[in-house]
């Protein structure tokens, strides 16, 4: 049977669900080029373990991101970074006039989680909301970024239902993982949380569980 991904449950998981007063969401019509931080989330794995398995390293790779951003149900922004827009370092990316990343992989198991940062180019927002998709691969699930491209509601986007292509349980080291970020300020001088203030960092969480099975 063919694994479902139901979009709207992981952005359920990954959203905060407490109320706050804030003031109603906005669009200046101004278009701006800010920073966005990302970083992968510690990997958990249940272990029941096999010979032959992809360890922490690979499967902390981000090698493609689509990013949204909506004002209540209209999208405002919608990119897709691959490796035609990346960087050789951050201060490129901070420097940059375009679309554009750059990604720190993990390297060793010693080293920091994978982390990076996104230039975008976007209308002024207040109280919008930031959806993250990373490593998407058409050919191991039924979502590509022209059909990411597409969507131009949130209610779009949280019915998404994504849906293996392939029955084996082997990746290719592309694991697909979503980030969110509500009630974010985008302006000239940033990205910041509508409430705290402070610049907003995505954390990207992984959508498969990993079971290790060993046999002896």
């Amino acid at each position: 049977m063919k694994r479902l991904f139901i979009f709207s449950a992981i952005v359920c998981l990954l959203s905060c669900c407490v109320k706050e007063n804030l003031l109603p969401p906005s669009v200046s019509g101004e278009e701006v080029l800010v920073n966005l931080e990302f970083g992968s989330s510690g990997l958990e794995e249940i272990k029941v373990g096999t010979k032959a398995t992809l360890d922490v390293i690979p499967e902390s790779r981000v090698s493609n991101m689509f990013v949204f951003v909506f004002v209540g149900e209209k999208r405002y922004y919608a990119h897709y970074f691959d490796n035609s827009s990346i960087r050789a370092s951050k201060e490129q990316v901070r420097n940059a006039s375009v679309n554009c990343w750059y990604v720190d992989q993990m390297s060793s198991s010693t080293d920091a989680a994978t982390n990076g940062v996104l230039r975008i180019k976007c209308p002024a927002v207040t109280g919008a909301q930031i959806y993250i998709m990373a490593n998407i691969d058409a050919d191991m699930v039924n979502v590509s970024p022209e059909k990411l491209n597409m969507i131009t509601t949130l209610s779009q986007l949280k019915a998404l239902t994504a849906v293996l292509n392939q029955e084996i349980t082997s990746r290719n080291g592309l694991f697909p993982m979503a980030g969110v970020s509500e009630t974010v300020n985008i302006s000239s001088t940033g990205i910041t949380g509508s409430t705290s203030g402070t610049a907003v960092k995505v954390t990207l969480e992984r959508f498969d569980a990993k079971v290790k099975v060993n046999f002896r």
